[in-house]
């Protein structure tokens, strides 16, 4: 089962989290409104144009239409108020598509008296190129040259409603992915496909067993996982064609635990339970059955100290492969001089 939503629920996770990374980020770079404009000194005769003419540089700073973005929050409502709906809706709201593409601009030059003469166009203040008759005051100067920059974005930036699952009609079929999916390519439609696929794992997610009878318990994916660890070395189960591990580990599980009805509680589960563990928690020694630690609050705390011995054990067993200890260093030197005693006698001998 955690295999399962491990390859499920990861592409959907993967996905919407770089989607929102994404859309936080096109949103930023996206132009908003009209910040500030400048005008850069006039342009007698540009080369754009043929004959006399004049040309008024202009730049823009825009601004973003997205200023900040509230993760704690879905569609203004607080994520924590909100509960999963995961039979009744096959809906959800996403930007389109070209929401990740350049937004159109829409440009308005206007030009007014003899702006073709670049002398009457001499001056540039307010982002405006202008003959400074009134003051750069554009209703009242006689000569002007000039434009307006507007974003357009159209409907790219509203999210729509879009369908992630087929109608029930369809068997509640989740839609077609893209056929160069990836989650590092959030497009809508691959989007919409992890969507559905999560949601349908969780939909068929199946109830926890609680039987205690081996024949159950063996095809129960949570009791072969653990028996896959427990009565399997690494080897054994590389050694098992794949196809084949789930039957091996069931068949394994029954001629171990018992395969009748009452045998797997006498043989795993009682024993499991009422078998008691020394620990330390904190400075107290303590003596609990594992199913006690399992259900108290300090269950974290005494299973970590299992696992510091169990490393202090493989600490202490790598040293002592790879270099004697004192007392081995003793050993040795004491069958050293045996061997050397012994060598002189046999030539005194001789």
């Amino acid at each position: 089962v955690a295999e399962n939503a491990r390859q499920v629920l990861e592409p959907a996770i993967a996905t919407l989290t770089g989607r929102i990374a994404a859309v936080i980020g096109v949103a930023k770079a996206h132009p908003g409104g009209e910040k500030t404009r400048t005008a850069a000194t006039k342009e007698s005769n540009p080369a754009e144009t043929a004959g006399t003419s004049a040309a008024c540089p202009i730049t823009f700073t825009m601004t973003a239409p997205l200023s900040k973005c509230d993760l704690t929050k879905i569609g203004g409502t607080p994520a924590a108020e909100l509960s999963a709906e995961l039979h009744a809706k096959r809906h959800v709201k996403l930007l389109p598509d070209n929401f990740f593409e350049p937004v159109a601009l829409k440009v308005r030059a206007l030009t007014k008296g003899t702006a073709a003469t670049a002398s009457n166009i001499g001056t540039n203040d307010n982002g405006h190129c202008h003959g400074n008759a009134a003051a750069g005051v554009l209703t009242s100067e006689t000569n002007v040259l000039t434009a307006y920059i507007t974003a357009e974005p159209g409907a790219t930036q509203t999210a729509t409603k879009q369908e992630h699952t087929k109608a029930a009609g369809n068997g509640g079929t989740c839609k077609d992915d893209n056929d160069d999916s990836s989650e590092t390519k959030p497009t809508l439609k691959h989007t919409l496909h992890v969507i559905c696929k999560a949601r349908k794992f969780q939909e068929t997610q199946q109830t926890r067993t609680t039987s205690e009878e081996g024949p159950t318990l063996a095809s129960d994916g949570d009791m072969q996982n653990i028996a896959r660890f427990l009565l399997f070395s690494p080897a054994e189960i590389a050694a098992i064609p794949v196809p084949e591990q789930a039957t091996k580990i069931q068949e394994k599980i029954k001629s171990v635990y018992g395969d009748k009805n009452g045998e797997f509680k006498k043989n795993y589960l009682q024993p499991l339970q009422e078998k008691q563990l020394t620990f330390k928690l904190g400075l107290n020694q303590e003596s609990k059955s594992i199913n006690a630690i399992a259900q108290g609050s300090d269950a974290e705390i005494v299973l970590s100290y299992f696992l510091g011995q169990q490393y202090d054990r493989n600490q202490r067993k790598r040293a002592n492969t790879t270099s004697p200890t004192k007392e081995e260093k003793t050993d040795a030197a004491d069958k050293t001089g045996e061997n050397k005693k012994e060598g002189d006698n046999k030539k005194t001998d001789s």
